[in-house]
């Protein structure tokens, strides 16, 4: 009689075979096999980690079939494991581990990269002879790769340079030496962040005297395999400002605090020229005004013979060609010296008419990347030539100065239209500030002569646009045309009613981006008494009296926007509508190539970044 012997119990892993991948959250199969254990007999699996011993239970007391389907949990980390299955069976323990690794890969959340600025500086560096050589931004940047990816290429980062009211100058592309040493792309593998040293140089010897700042704007990166490029948020990246000297302007570096208004007051800086004016409070006195004294590293002037008051003013010196130089403030104190009481006429005179001041008139007709061009004077000295004052995207006190000039061309058209003497025209070579790719506004003020009544005047047909790449503005304007002037109203010997009132209001622009600053200006103001008073209305809470005739509004909303401005003088009024399209902010890139400067400066470095989508 045949008598089998007894089988020894035993367990085997079956599975994986060779080494495999599972993602946390994906469902997978653990198969093994025994031989004479019951099919009942209650199987332990684990997941045994191959670095650390770590033990993760996939499942406790499951019955012996030899197949077991779970889902990898998030709960257990990424890393390579091992599969281990035991069971008890006749008094003894019986375990079996997998003959390769399974690597479990951890699943990152969709999230996008990320720059982050831990430190950042400006700072200024001399040559030899102590002149200013380089202004450096230096930055360390934090990069994270998000969920995905990230491959940065040359150029990746984008540093701009602002002024001090924070408008771009200069912008740069550069990357860390990192990523320039790999070619064509480093990677930045998912769910990783590297640290970077950044530095970007600018040319001080290009700028204009002022303070400035650098900006991280962005980083540009490709996720994956993706051709679309992506534009990197970053944050925390503004460095600390410097003040630039710079080689193109005058540069004020200090001003005296006078005893009084009768002390003479000392301007100490660099580059300074016969041809300049100092500037202070809007009104413009070159040399041959007062007492003031012009060297190439001062100008010195009593205020008292200047008419300038006690308090606090704003002082700038301007050069006719480059424009403004900064602006420092003047605190004055102190009563100008009495005024000699006159003997009294023993023979009684008659007594004169009263006299009228009257403000400049002129006429601001074209303006082209060539010239601005137009005609101006003072009515109560017809026969002498005046000045005019350049400002750009913005009324006094608003906008930036550009430079005073002098309206001394030939005009004859305007000599016999309003019956005066003289040459009150000007041809003024459109300024290099004003080639700059970017749109500007441009005003024009009649200067009112010194020792004359009246006031400045914003000349009519202000303001008028142009749009000037770099380099396009002329060193020789062309000949002026003739355009039929505004004529001078021929007063009547005896009014007897208060002259209408009649104005005209301007944005400057036609349509902008949403969130956009605004402003309304009045202009070809006339009539009435010559003293007025501004009252504007209009869509999305527009209101207010303005001291100054304009007012700015800050569009939240798209549409068609209108300001109503209503003048008044000597009770009567006038009013005028003008208005803006508010369009949504346009995109980063477009299908187009772009330049990255919103600003240039001859001599500057261009980068250009070219990207199609």
């Amino acid at each position: 009689m045949w008598n089998p012997q007894p089988v020894a119990p035993s367990l085997v892993v079956l599975s994986p075979i060779g080494n495999t991948v599972w993602n946390q959250g994906s469902d997978q199969n653990i198969w093994w096999s025994t031989v004479g254990i019951p099919y009942n007999n209650p199987v332990n699996i684990k997941l045994v980690n191959a670095t650390t011993s770590t033990e993760y239970t996939v499942i406790s007391a499951t019955t012996n079939d030899g197949l077991e389907s779970f889902n990898v949990p998030n709960s257990i980390p990424g890393g390579n494991y091992i599969i281990k299955v035991s069971t008890a069976f006749g008094g003894n323990n019986y375990t079996n581990t997998s003959s390769s690794n399974i690597q479990i890969k951890a699943v990152l959340p969709d999230t996008p990269p990320q720059v982050s600025v831990s430190t950042s500086t400006l700072s200024l560096t001399y040559d030899v002879n102590n002149k200013e050589s380089q202004l450096v931004a230096s930055y360390t940047v934090l990069v994270s790769s998000g969920s995905k990816a990230l491959n940065l290429r040359d150029n990746s980062f984008v540093i701009q340079l602002l002024d001090k009211n924070s408008s771009g100058v200069i912008t740069n592309a550069t990357a860390p030496n990192e990523v320039m040493a790999v070619s064509p792309n480093y990677v930045i593998n998912p769910g990783d962040t590297k640290t970077f040293n950044l530095k970007s140089s600018f040319n001080p010897k290009a700028m204009f005297a002022g303070t400035y700042h650098t900006s991280l704007m962005f980083a540009t990166g490709y996720q994956d395999a993706s051709p679309q490029p992506l534009d990197i948020k970053v944050t925390a990246n503004t460095t600390n400002s410097v003040t630039v000297i710079g080689e193109l302007s005058p540069y004020i570096t200090v001003i005296s605090t006078p005893a009084d208004i009768n002390t003479k007051v000392t301007i100490t800086g660099v580059r300074f020229n016969a041809k300049d004016s100092v500037v202070i409070d809007g009104v413009s006195f070159a040399l041959g005004k007062g007492d003031i004294v012009i060297n190439s590293t001062s100008i010195i002037f009593t205020p008292n013979l200047l008419s300038i008051a006690a308090g606090l003013h704003n002082v700038v010196v301007s050069d006719p060609v480059t424009g403004e130089s900064n602006i420092i403030k003047l605190t004055l104190s102190g009563t100008p010296a009495p005024t000699p009481i006159p003997t009294p006429i023993p023979t009684p005179t008659p007594t004169p008419p009263p006299t009228t001041s009257t403000n400049p008139k002129g006429y601001f007709d074209a303006a082209s990347c060539s010239a601005l061009q137009g005609w101006a004077y003072d009515a109560d000295i017809s026969a002498a030539s005046s000045f005019v004052h350049v400002y750009k995207d913005g009324l006094y006190g608003t906008g930036t100065f550009v430079g005073q000039y002098t309206a001394d061309f030939s005009r004859p058209d305007v000599d016999t239209v309003n019956k005066i003497t003289g040459n009150h025209g000007f041809n003024i070579s459109t300024p290099t500030s004003l080639a700059d790719g970017k749109s500007h506004s441009i005003y024009v003020y009649g200067i009112n002569l010194a020792g004359t009544g009246g006031g400045n005047v914003l000349l009519a047909g202000s303001p008028k646009t142009i749009l000037c790449k770099s380099g396009a503005a002329t060193s020789t304007p062309p000949t002026p045309p003739v355009p039929p002037p505004i004529p001078s109203p021929t007063p009547t010997s005896t009014p007897t009613s208060t002259p209408a009132v009649s104005v005209h209001c301007s944005s400057g622009v036609t349509s902008v981006a949403v969130n956009t600053n605004v402003v309304y200006s009045p202009w070809g103001v006339k009539g009435g008494t010559g003293v007025y008073t501004y009252s504007w209305l209009g869509t999305d809470g527009l209101s207010g009296i303005s001291s100054w005739g304009g007012i700015g509004k800050t569009y939240t909303s798209t549409g068609v926007k209108t300001a109503t401005l209503t003048v008044t003088s000597g009770g009567a009024s006038a009013t005028a509508t003008c208005g803006v399209t508010v369009t949504s902010a346009p995109s980063a890139f477009g299908n187009t190539v772009n330049s990255l400067l919103s600003n240039v400066i001859g001599g500057a470095q261009m980068i250009w970044d070219a990207l199609v989508i």
